[in-house]
């Protein structure tokens, strides 16, 4: 009997490993099937980019702080924290049929066609900057082809991801320029981060435009039948619960990120000769 109970342990033990890593899996080709992954990997690269352009003219002190702090943001903000949220909130929130039907969306021709067309237009606006981004989009759609992109970006939350995503960056990028500085721990993270989320109704026009503007570009070439059928996978009740699990992986991964990075921050300005000269 004793024997017969720990098979049947064994036996229920190993049945819950292959669901646990039938998940998993699940989740990972979802990631990496779609264009979240290309996604992923400019952030990093994106928030140097920002705090770089904002140190001219410094002394040698302040400059080697501020090498300090761009592998701060390399560290904090690397793609493999954002994977790991993403990948556990997609287990979370979809069960085994929306995860398949996921990808089995993402194999098809257009879902292959739509997350390539989809990381190329994000590789390209992270290169060529939001404002650029939307005069190139400009007169790239009919009228007809611009509506059906509206009801893309809004089935997917494409505006809602692109604006957490950039009030992230842009609170960043303010407390990293200002570290360099500073000559106390007074200046946290948190305190940026509040003053750019108080102006996120100022940044949501902005980044509305930006959003469809990539979206525009994505789909330039897609007929309306196309766009048609990513309207439907989008605004399904599984479209959206993936939208969901995004935003909610991305927000989690920033939260983690943000503190490590406040605290790699505080201990290079805290060790600094800038901070010793205060």
């Amino acid at each position: 009997m004793r024997i017969r109970n720990v098979l049947c342990t064994s036996l229920a033990l190993c049945s819950l490993l292959a669901i646990a890593e039938s998940r998993s899996d699940s989740a990972l080709s979802i990631y990496q099937n779609s264009s979240a992954e290309i996604r992923i990997e400019q952030i990093s690269s994106q928030i140097s980019k920002q705090f770089a352009g904002t140190g001219s003219n410094v002394a040698t002190s302040e400059n080697i702080v501020r090498t300090q702090v761009m592998d701060a943001i390399e560290h904090a903000y690397q793609p493999q924290t954002f994977e790991k949220h993403i990948l556990h909130a997609i287990d979370e929130t979809l069960n085994w049929r929306e995860r398949r039907k996921i990808l089995q969306w993402l194999d098809t021709p257009l879902g292959r066609k739509a997350s390539l067309a989809e990381a190329v237009a994000f590789m390209n606006a992270s290169r060529n900057g939001i404002q650029s981004t939307i005069d190139s989009a400009k007169g790239l759609a009919s009228a007809s082809k611009s509506a059906l992109v509206d009801v893309v970006e809004l089935a997917a939350m494409e505006s809602a991801l692109q604006l957490d995503i950039t009030v992230y960056q842009t609170s960043v990028s303010a407390f990293a320029t200002n570290a360099p500085n500073s000559k106390s721990f007074n200046n946290d993270y948190k305190v940026f981060h509040t003053a750019t989320d108080s102006r996120r109704e100022e940044i949501a026009m902005l980044n509305k435009n930006y959003s469809r503007s990539l979206l525009a570009q994505a789909y330039a070439d897609f007929s309306k039948p196309e766009v048609k059928a990513l309207i439907s996978f989008w605004g399904s009740p599984t479209g959206t619960r993936y939208s969901v699990a995004l935003r909610r992986g991305i927000k989690d991964a920033f939260t983690e990120a943000n503190q490590t990075f406040n605290d790699d921050v505080k201990n290079i300005v805290g060790t600094s000769v800038v901070a010793s000269a205060g």
